[in-house]
């Protein structure tokens, strides 16, 4: 099953070994690398490492034990580790910190907040890696913030910090913008300068705190988390100018919010939905065009993830301009010119902005976009290196960008591309082929598959065996362990299930195997979550179920997800079984079941498992027919819908109430459904053109999709009314 690959926000480690020094002396923490700060003092010099052979720990520091309630000392916190053997101590280490500066009044610490800046450093240094290496034993770290309530101390100082910069610009009663004002004040008033870099240490820990996946925890980040750092972008913080420096006071706690609100879109299930109601997409956006580079590309990227195809509420965006496609374009162009392919510009590796760019092209709009802009000469030139998370990603991308018509072509004939694609797929890596080999079939497999299985409806002496049908699964790797929840109930029920962890490694030719296992499919069962419509593996197998007129029965994995785009489209209207609610599970599970009916039930004497064959018997179906999604059921107590409507199985063209219509009537149908708006781009088209239109619509719903929305400029709500309107013309609807 294809995954869409998260793209991996590498996360800054510090290197705070040395203790701070006095100011003018001391070393400021800037963005060297993707993965890790190191001291400025240090720049084109080898970067900080861990002493080897470690060195012992220090005893614990007096202050814990003797009631004291003194800072603990800086040479402490410089040597501080955590490993399996102290993790015990470092919580209480923490806690004691948390204690120590809570206990103080908050101007205190803005005021003199040099003086406590190794104490909030300590605070986010066991989220390191690089200091505390061992997942565990940060997840521990996490829920004892969380548990000595770090957000709220959090939100409570840096409104002293913003209340204490407000004060100082009532004094002064100068005309400059908020940002130069923190430009200025890191001279005049270091103190608020020095408290936001505390503040920063905080964040720290909710940047990389949601970088865990660990959904307990992380819901609770999440949850006292989102609304703070949103207010701090949004009113707080402000985009920079474009020749602002990363040593501007703002541009550290800038990077740690995006951060963390990218990390939030990557991995928290449900935090895209809320995001977007939360007018994220606006906020962010504020920041996609300033800065510095590294300030551009975190914006981009974590925008690329609350894109929408859906105008409801216009909530979001379609697609990014054209300003922001060809920036990201020269991010990748400069990190594959650098050093380990890696942007010293932006801070990011080649891989992780074409992960970014990835994301992007999910939508469909920026398909095109992106090609015109110029990504396909990088994608050649990343698979072409010898890193295999470039040959992936870039392979991935060139399957992502296949999916739009237009683009083949342009694709094709890209100088080196193919050959690219070929190499790539006798890779030995199989993260590397897989990628390859889907980009290839959607460029050619597809189609050369099926003459072959057309070819091949003549030969009925070779398919003299009725093949046994199953119910194929089709979803995304990170719902797996649900999906084998449902097909265990499945084969409970007494049904044949396919499912690609289990037969795909069978066989030689993946691609060819998903093929096989939809022409002998009596359904597919798409899964659907955000990630499932991100994934070009899941839309290959969808696609082709359509193509092949199957019927479907989709299941929801995903609270609150509604699919947009083409897989909007292509769901429709369909009705779908929400198991992302464990309160009634069951019942809607019991639904689902029944829906799928008894094409695919084991019979006596037959094998438990899919059998593979090399090609389907039956015919093709006859033209003209085309077998709609799903039938709806006469009980809807277990089911939802996007949204309600009765439709019929089969829709057959020659029956179609249009047929004999005259282009003016034609005209006039469109004014009657809402659509007059389009009707030039329809101009010429009599009964018989718009019966064909709807034969598309049902027969190759890809295609129909690439041409309302992107030759007709269609938006998605004007789509489903004119689906709505073909489906009326069918007699029998």
């Amino acid at each position: 099953m294809g995954n869409a690959a998260p793209m991996g926000e590498r996360l800054p480690q510090l290197s705070g070994d040395e203790p701070l020094t006095a100011r003018g002396n001391e070393p400021s923490y800037t963005m060297k690398g993707s993965n890790k700060v190191e001291l400025s003092d240090r720049e084109g010099k080898e970067p900080l490492v861990p002493h080897a052979p470690p060195e012992k720990d220090l005893p614990p520091p007096a202050c814990l034990t003797d009631g004291s309630n003194t800072a603990i000392p800086h040479e402490y916190i410089s040597k501080w580790k955590v490993n399996n053997g102290n993790v015990e101590q470092r919580l209480k280490e923490v806690r004691y910190v948390i204690d120590f500066l809570t206990r103080k009044d908050m101007t205190e610490l803005v005021i003199n907040s040099k003086e406590y800046s190794k104490d909030f450093y300590l605070l986010s240094k066991g989220m390191h890696t690089l200091h505390n290496p061992e997942p565990a034993n940060r997840k521990r770290l996490l829920e004892t913030l969380l548990n000595e309530d770090v957000i709220t101390f959090m939100k409570v100082y840096f409104k002293a910090i913003m209340d204490e910069f407000e004060a100082k610009k009532a004094e002064t009663g100068n005309d400059l913008s908020n940002g130069q004002l923190w430009d200025k004040y890191a001279k005049s008033q270091p103190h608020i300068v020095d408290a936001l870099n505390n503040c920063y240490y905080l964040l720290v820990i909710l940047w990389n705190g949601s970088d865990m996946k660990e959904p307990k925890t992380l819901t609770a980040l999440y949850e006292g988390a989102v609304e703070f750092v949103l207010e701090c972008l949004d009113i707080h913080l402000y985009p920079l100018k474009d020749d602002c420096l990363a040593a501007h006071p703002q541009h550290k706690a800038i990077k740690g919010c995006l951060g963390t609100i990218h990390n939030f879109c990557n991995k928290h299930e449900n935090a895209v939905f809320d995001l977007r109601d939360k007018d994220a997409l606006r906020i962010i956006g504020k920041y996609r065009n300033s800065g510095t580079q590294a300030l551009k590309t975190k914006s981009i990227f974590a925008c690329s993830y609350l894109l929408s195809e859906d105008d409801h509420k216009n909530k979001s965006v379609i697609e990014l301009e054209e300003k922001s496609m060809k920036f990201v374009l020269s991010v990748l162009q400069d990190a594959l010119a650098g050093e380990n392919e890696h942007s010293s510009k932006s801070g990011y590796h080649a891989d992780e902005v074409i992960l970014g760019i990835n994301n992007i092209a999910v939508a469909d709009s920026n398909k095109i976009l992106l090609v015109e802009a110029g990504v396909l000469p990088l994608y050649v030139e990343a698979m072409n290196r010898q890193k295999a998370s470039l040959q992936e990603y870039a392979a991935q991308g060139i399957w992502m960008l296949a999916f739009d018509e237009k683009n083949m072509k342009t694709i094709k004939e890209e100088p080196g591309l193919m050959q690219a694609l070929r190499s790539l797929a006798k890779s030995k890596i199989p993260e590397v082929k897989a990628a390859a080999d889907g980009a290839l079939w959607k460029l050619e497999g597809e189609r050369e598959h099926l003459q072959k299985r057309k070819a091949n409806k003549d030969m009925p002496t070779k398919f003299n065996t009725k093949k046994l049908s199953h119910i194929m699964i089709s979803y995304q790797w990170e719902v797996q362990e649900q999906v084998k929840k449902v097909r265990e109930r499945l084969r409970k029920e007494g049904y044949r299930v396919w499912i690609d962890y289990e037969r795909m490694s069978k066989c030689g030719n993946t691609l060819e195997a998903m093929a096989r296992a939809v022409e002998n499919a009596a359904l597919l069962v798409p899964v659907l979550t955000e990630k499932y419509k991100a994934s070009a593996a899941c839309r290959q197998e969808i696609s082709y179920a359509a193509r092949m007129q199957k019927k479907l029965v989709p299941l929801r994995m995903q609270a609150k997800y509604r699919p947009d785009g083409w897989l909007g489209l292509l769901i429709g209207d369909t009705f779908f079984y929400d198991l992302s609610n464990p309160g009634d599970y069951e019942s809607k599970l019991v639904g689902f079941i029944k829906a799928v009916g008894g094409d695919a039930k084991i019979k006596p004497g037959e094998p438990v498992n899919p059998v593979d064959v090399e090609e389907d018997e039956e015919d093709l179906k006859p033209q003209g027919t085309a077998v709609m999604p799903a039938q709806p059921l006469t009980s809807g107590a277990d089911i939802d819908q996007f949204p309600s409507t009765n439709i019929k199985t089969i829709f057959n063209v020659t029956r179609l109430r249009c047929t004999s219509w005259t282009k003016e009537r034609v005209v006039e149908w469109f004014k009657q459904h809402e659509l007059d708006r389009y009707s030039k781009k329809f101009a010429g088209y009599d009964g018989r053109l718009l019966a064909e239109l709807a034969a598309l619509q049902f027969i190759t719903p890809e295609a129909y999709y690439s041409l309302v929305k992107q030759e007709i400029g269609m938006v998605l709500i004007d789509i489903l009314r004119l689906n709505a309107a073909l489906r009326e013309l069918n007699p029998a609807s």
